[in-house]
């Protein structure tokens, strides 16, 4: 009695990241049946200002959708009983880049997932105060500290500061001080 020969699928979502192994994204035929199969991702995987994180897996029977077993790492294990497909679940995170003039210091520059809300804090050194935010800051928020912003893109902001001490205007005559 001969056992048949199953098929493979794997695919990625929302896109393929990442190079599977020992098996890549596509058809991966003849595969005897009742094979242990071991299949796995990199993670994170960095796309310009894009980090593309491994979510976990999802293994389906191709022909109904019925679901098998998943997990949540980069490693999935299982056995060919059937033609299955192995879905690669991604999530996108963005790079929060932090930085300040000189005065002061802020929060530290990370990597967050796509729609999180990050708090960021900008402190002052002694005889300086907040100025304002620079960059990718939302609307209207520029003064706001803490400056709350959502990880929607990757941002670049810049905290700037300003001394406190009083100064000494001297005026000219000639409408200048």
């Amino acid at each position: 009695d001969a056992k048949a020969d199953w098929t493979l699928f794997i695919v990625g979502s929302p896109a393929n990241y990442d190079t599977p192994s020992p098996l890549g994204y596509g058809s991966n035929g003849a595969i005897p049946a009742d094979t242990r199969i071991t299949n796995s991702v990199d993670s994170p995987v960095t796309i310009g200002e894009t980090n593309w994180v491994s979510k976990g897996w999802d293994l389906k029977i191709t022909t109904d959708g019925t679901g098998v077993t998943n997990g949540t790492g980069t490693q999935a294990e299982f056995q060919m009983t059937t033609n299955l497909t192995l879905t690669w679940n991604w999530t996108n995170q963005y790079f929060l880049d932090i930085t300040a003039n000189s005065n002061g210091t802020v929060s530290a520059s990370a990597w967050y997932t796509n729609g999180v809300q990050v708090q960021i804090v900008a402190t002052a050194d002694v005889g300086y105060v907040f100025l304002q935010w620079t960059g990718d800051v939302p609307t209207g928020s520029n003064t706001n500290n803490p400056l709350t912003v959502t990880m929607d893109q990757p941002r670049a902001i810049r905290a700037q500061f300003a001394t406190n001490a009083p100064m000494t205007r001297t005026w000219d005559g000639n409408g200048n001080w």
